[in-house]
């Protein structure tokens, strides 16, 4: 009796640290959540309660913690710091140089906390990768001191928080991808983005979710993404996502990540995977992404081609909208190309003016010499949509050139140490990345586009 009741205190106190640290930690971040929403502190407060309430039963935090950061990935729940930089730009805000404080930030912090709890693990990952992780640190070092500027400090912090919280747990990823609960939480969180979604599209205004992220939107106004064709005008859907785009690049996300579970799992555990793939390939066509719709077409004909199976046409009452959103690409009804032309010509004169790179998220704050509007008078305000000509503004080419090199060497590297369906998942994911990077910037602006390059570069680390 004596010695169970010491085990138990025991194993109480040994909890109990844990539980408490990671409760300081919180109320720590979660007062600059409180000062700025109630509402989403109240999320943030809710999901840590839980995570924290779960994690006693759990034994595996890696997991745990990887299936909150995938059910909370949607929610755009911020707080902002304009003090701490300049936001404006000739007179004019830009929400991209403000430094920010995301839901993201702080379970992303957490999943590398529960990493490091097993130090011989991460030890061993550090000393193979010694290399490359000692001239990832160079590199911010010197781009540190040659651009000293606290948004590029705190931007370019978060890329590498990311990466190598991904990369040290790439194997719990993959582990989780093709466990028994993701595909039940990336189930419900493309309903409940798709469904969201759907109701914006059809009533042409937000329904009132700030406390989960949504922004505040109506259709026809500037500010909302909408589009105007012969039947009238559109809003976009957004989800809980700050942008269209960014929701189509989920679905796309889920729709790739799904089709993989339907090529890799047993009979009885395909059918969640099928419904995450059929609905995330429904749900895209209402944020009349072109580009994300295109590669969703793609995909399933590449799948359908490598199962030998024949594809059925589906019929839609939307797709005569998104046709003719396609088309006008070739006409002067869509302004979108000639404001991403003008983007890219100011991209390339920054180059040339700093061949050495500008500093990390400092593009927006360079477009201050520079005279760009929208078709609607609007000032042009938004980081370059590619993300490879970003990097090189930003990094300049030595710096810029040498990570896209890197990059490209790791994908290659991966590609030729895969064999079978893991080489076409590589390929298929490559493909994706460099479509979606070649025509917006999200990938590594915003903390969601984060995710999916994080997760991206670390799955291509040798086994």
């Amino acid at each position: 009796m004596h010695t169970s009741l010491k085990n138990s205190l025991q194993l109480f106190v040994q909890k109990g640290f844990h539980v408490y640290f990671y409760v300081g930690i919180f109320l720590l971040i979660s007062t600059f959540f409180a000062r700025e929403n109630v509402g989403r502190y109240l999320i943030v407060l809710i999901s840590f309660v839980m995570w924290i309430f779960l994690s006693q039963k759990e034994a595996n935090w890696r997991m745990l913690t990887l299936l909150f950061v995938t059910f909370l990935f949607p929610f755009n729940i911020t707080i902002g710091f304009p003090s701490l930089s300049d936001p404006y730009v000739n007179g004019s805000f830009s929400n991209y140089l403000v430094p920010t404080l995301h839901l993201l930030d702080v379970f992303i912090i957490l999943f590398l906390l529960v990493q490091l709890r097993d130090w011989t693990f991460v030890t061993e990952f550090v000393k193979k990768n010694k290399w490359i992780i000692g001239i990832f640190l160079l590199y911010f070092l010197i781009h540190i001191i040659s651009h000293f500027n606290l948004l590029s400090i705190i931007n370019l912090s978060r890329i590498y928080l990311y990466i190598f919280t991904f990369a040290l747990g790439v194997k719990t990823v993959k582990d989780i991808v093709k466990g028994r609960y993701f595909p039940i939480v990336l189930l419900l969180t493309v309903i409940m983005q798709g469904v969201l979604g759907i109701i914006q599209f059809s009533k042409g205004f937000d329904m009132n979710l700030g406390f989960l992220g949504e922004s505040e939107l109506l259709s026809g106004v500037i500010g909302s993404s909408f589009i105007s064709l012969s039947q009238g005008v559109f809003l976009r859907a957004y989800g809980t996502f700050p942008h269209p785009n960014v929701l189509a690049g989920f679905f796309l996300f889920a729709l790739f990540v799904s089709l993989y579970l339907l090529l890799v799992s047993k009979k009885e555990r395909r059918l969640i995977p099928l419904s995450i793939a059929v609905i995330s390939s429904i749900f895209i066509i209402f944020t009349f992404a072109r580009l994300s719709i295109f590669l969703t077409v793609l995909i399933w004909l590449v799948f359908f081609m490598y199962k030998a199976w024949e594809l059925r046409k589906a019929n839609f009452s939307i797709l005569p909208l998104f046709f003719e959103r396609s088309l006008n690409l070739f006409t002067s009804a869509d302004t979108s190309i000639q404001d991403r032309v003008s983007l890219l010509k100011a991209s390339f004169d920054m180059i040339k003016r700093d061949p050495l790179g500008i500093g990390s998220s400092q593009f927006v704050a360079n477009l201050k010499d520079y005279s760009l509007y929208t078709s609607s008078g609007i000032t042009l305000l938004q980081p370059v949509h590619n993300i490879f000509t970003l990097v090189l503004v930003e990094h300049g080419f030595i710096g810029g050139l040498g990570l896209i090199v890197l990059l490209g060497a790791l994908f290659f590297g991966k590609l030729f140490s895969t064999k079978g369906i893991y080489r076409f998942v590589t390929i298929g994911a490559g493909i994706l990345f460099v479509s979606i990077g070649m025509f917006d910037h999200y990938l590594i602006t915003l903390p969601q586009g984060l995710v999916f390059t994080s997760l991206f570069v670390s799955l291509l680390q040798k086994d």
